[in-house]
């Protein structure tokens, strides 16, 4: 026979066999994986056909960690979709990398603007905060969490915002798939167009 597990009163059963209670288990893990493949299986809003157009990209890395340029760029590599140049004003898009600190670049050609579409980062400076409520770095940016780096396209001609993303960078093997997430939204986007 079951062992009792729990015993309830006034009109509930008393009795809560140990079979019951694993039956219950099993089905609250499977609702709740479910729930979380449903979202994770959540496609992002499309890529602007711009964007999937774009053939050269710039990496501007302005976290201090400098590593994380070369996975970004060995990352690009690899994928064979976008060619690294090495200037902002030779690229289609540039491909921002955010900690939760900003390095100042020491001399720029050309000083790269902050996102100025509705509902950006810039449109939230000059509260301090951005929209969600987090801090922003003095370049106008979304700090990123601590072991995260945010990735942040702009469009090369308008200078506009157009993705952003963190990627998981605590350890040096995530880093090493620093742009897995912008490589899936370009194959997400390119699916349903």
């Amino acid at each position: 026979m079951d062992r009792e597990i729990l015993r309830w009163t006034r009109g509930v059963p008393k009795l809560f066999s140990t079979r019951a209670f694993c039956w219950f288990v099993a089905a609250a893990i499977v609702l709740l994986s479910g729930a979380q493949v449903a979202a994770a299986n959540k496609k992002a809003a499309a890529l602007p056909a711009s964007l999937l157009a774009a053939r050269t990209i710039y990496i501007d890395n302005q976290t201090t960690d400098g590593g994380l340029r070369n996975n970004a760029y060995l990352g690009l590599a690899k994928w064979g979709h976008l060619q690294v140049v090495d200037s902002a004003d030779k690229a289609d898009v540039v491909l921002i990398l955010t900690g939760n600190a900003y390095v100042k670049p020491a001399s720029s050609e050309r000083p790269m603007a902050a996102p100025t579409t509705p509902g950006s980062a810039s449109a939230a400076a000059s509260t301090g905060a951005a929209a969600n409520g987090s801090a922003l770095l003095p370049n106008g940016y979304e700090a990123a969490p601590d072991g995260f780096t945010r990735l942040t396209l702009i469009e090369g001609k308008t200078g506009a915002a157009v993705w952003s993303d963190l990627s998981k960078t605590n350890t040096a093997q995530n880093a090493a798939h620093i742009i897995d997430g912008l490589r899936e939204a370009f194959e997400q986007s390119s699916k349903t167009k």
